[in-house]
């Protein structure tokens, strides 16, 4: 079965992980169905139910289709500072959210001293663009930019052309936007340049990063960017939260609207609109024909949304060369979908729970 959660970690211990837990107990996605690392205990525990409109909410943390946890701490610098961070990274591949990856960065201070001007910054520096045989990668025409209204920044390309792509591709965008900040500090600056030139030492990258500066881009060129936030309060034994979203966007306009999407994904707790869970189908052969039958696996299925079951109907289609098409395109009347197919029956109900058919000859 597919793998869909990742641990990498500087810890040498590990736990096995069971593929049957992605099931949700029956109380839905997102639910029980993964383990997630409490700092406070040092130990993978089962993460809450997940689901606002449940009675038993807890917040637990999300559970995403794709979830990597990375732990770590400095205790390889020379200047150590005491800390240990654990950054979740979680992803779904809906149509409304699959250009957003959600990162959350838990920081525990386990020194013994209270840093009462503490500043921390993602860096990011994104290449737009593809190999083009030279050994480069569009990197050359690459520009950023920042609103720091919308705790913002990002990274595209001066005339939205690369070599490596060819002229029938038009670059998109990359960038973060911060979803929380310890007491909503936010961004506090915005740093750019590039690599080579950034400063070698602790008391040098903390002034660079202890700033209120909001840079402007360097012209066309190979540089980075810095989103800040500083005047952190991060006493000993304190752990604080940011959250941001890597974010994609085929032009200015489409990455705004996805920054947006994940602020309103983030502030329902990550909840949003997606499919019933797929039914079993079962097979069965017969003289020039083929009998097909399914569960109510769909029909039972719980909005995460609303909390109720709001299941419509099936569509059956038939592929031919092994799913690569299913039938005759038709017009798409749904957002999320490029296309459409017709299928070869489809049974509706007008309310959940109505009689509806499980079987099929084909």
């Amino acid at each position: 079965s597919p793998s869909y959660e990742i641990h990498l970690s500087t810890d040498s211990t590990s736990y096995n992980y069971d593929p049957t837990d992605t099931v949700g107990l029956g109380l839905g996605n997102p639910a029980y169905g993964w383990r997630v690392w409490n700092p406070d205990s040092n130990a993978w525990v089962y993460n809450q139910i997940y689901s606002p409109a449940d009675s038993a909410f807890h917040p637990g943390g999300p559970t995403g289709l794709q979830h990597s946890v990375y732990r770590f701490d400095d205790g390889l610098s020379i200047d150590k500072l005491g800390l240990e961070m654990t950054q979740s990274i979680y992803q779904w591949n809906y149509c409304y959210n699959e250009n957003i990856l959600f990162v959350v960065l838990d920081i525990t201070n386990v020194s013994g001293v209270d840093y009462t001007d503490f500043a921390v910054g993602a860096y990011c520096d994104f290449d737009v663009g593809g190999p083009d045989g030279s050994g480069e990668n569009g990197r050359l025409g690459d520009l950023v930019a920042s609103d720091s209204a919308q705790n913002l920044a990002w990274t595209y390309d001066e005339d939205g052309y690369d070599p490596g792509w060819g002229p029938l591709v038009q670059t998109g965008i990359m960038g973060t936007k911060y979803l929380e900040t310890p007491d909503d500090i936010g961004m506090t600056a915005f740093r750019t340049g590039q690599w080579e030139y950034l400063p070698d030492n602790d008391p040098g990258k903390y002034e660079f990063l202890n700033s209120t500066q909001f840079d402007t881009s360097l012209p066309p060129t190979d540089q980075y960017y810095l989103q800040c936030t500083r005047g952190i309060n991060l006493e000993a034994g304190k752990t604080i939260r940011i959250v941001y979203a890597i974010v994609a966007g085929e032009d200015l306009e489409d990455f705004f609207k996805n920054a947006a999407t994940a602020q309103t994904l983030y502030d329902n707790h990550y909840i949003g609109p997606e499919p019933p869970a797929t039914p079993t189908l079962a097979v069965r052969a017969g003289n020039n024909r083929v009998f097909l039958n399914w569960d109510k696996t769909a029909e039972e299925s719980i909005d995460p949304m609303t909390g109720i079951t709001d299941f419509s109907g099936y569509k059956l289609y038939r592929s031919s060369n092994q799913g690569y098409t299913w039938g005759f395109e038709s017009n798409s009347s749904s957002s999320c979908l490029s296309i459409d197919y017709q299928p070869i029956a489809k049974y509706q109900v007008e309310n959940a729970g109505e009689p509806i058919a499980h079987a099929y000859i084909d």
